[in-house]
C-alpha cells in the first residue's frame, strides 16, 4: 500500500520550476494529442518522451515501472481482444475488404477455434495501449513536480472557480492521509491473525 502514496519529487528541474498553469495546458496538449493520433507508432514515441520526461523531471523509475506492472494485464487483455475480436470494427475504420492474419488458433478448441489475430488488429490495440499509458504518466509528470500550495495558486489564477480548486487540492492533501489509515488498517488486522 505505501507503494500507492502520494509521491513528489526528490529534485529540482526545469519542470518542477514551472508554474502550474502551463503545466495544465502541456498536460492538455499532450492528452489531446494522444486521443486524436491513431498512428501506434506516432502514440509508442509520444509515450516514450512522456516516460523519459517523467524521468527527468524527478519521477521515480520505481512508480513507472509500478504503473506498468499494474496496467501490464490490462494491455494483455486489450492486445487478445483488440487483436483477435475487433474485425469488424477494424473493418469499419479501415475501409478495408480484409484484415492481415498474424495467428490462427487450431479450429478443434473449444470456444475460440478458427480465431484469428489480425496485424491491423494488434496495431489498434498498442495504439491503445500507448494512448492509456500517455495519459496515465502525463498526470505524474504534473502533479509530482507541483506543491499543493502552488497548485491551487496557479487554477485560481487560471480562473477555475475557487471550490473546484479547492476540492481538487483538499483530495490531494487528504488522500495520501486516507491511504495511511488503510495501511494501519491492514496491518492491524494482520497481527490480530
Amino acid at each position: 500500500m505505501a507503494a500507492l502514496m502520494a509521491q513528489t519529487v526528490g529534485r529540482d528541474s526545469f519542470f518542477t520550476r514551472l508554474d502550474f498553469r502551463p503545466k495544465l495546458f502541456i498536460m492538455a496538449v499532450i492528452t489531446g494529442v494522444a486521443l486524436v493520433w491513431e498512428s501506434p507508432l506516432l502514440q509508442g514515441l509520444l509515450a516514450l518522451g512522456v516516460m523519459m520526461a517523467c524521468l527527468a523531471a524527478g519521477v521515480k523509475g520505481a512508480y513507472i515501472r509500478r504503473v506498468v506492472t499494474i496496467m501490464l494485464p490490462f494491455y494483455i487483455l486489450l492486445i487478445l481482444t483488440q487483436g483477435f475480436f475487433a474485425e469488424d470494427l477494424i473493418l469499419a475504420r479501415t475501409g478495408q475488404s480484409e484484415l492481415t492474419p498474424l495467428l490462427a488458433l487450431p479450429s478443434h478448441w473449444a470456444l475460440v477455434g478458427g480465431a484469428v489475430m489480425s496485424v491491423e488488429g494488434v496495431a489498434y490495440a498498442l495504439n491503445g495501449v500507448f494512448k492509456t499509458l500517455t495519459m496515465t504518466l502525463v498526470i505524474p509528470l504534473g502533479i509530482f513536480t507541483t506543491d499543493v500550495n502552488t497548485m491551487m495558486v496557479g487554477l485560481v489564477k487560471a480562473r477555475i472557480p475557487y471550490r473546484i480548486a479547492f476540492v481538487f487540492s483538499s483530495t490531494l492533501r487528504f488522500f495520501p492521509l486516507l491511504l495511511e489509515e488503510s495501511r494501519t488498517i491492514i496491518e492491524a488486522q494482520r497481527l490480530r491473525g
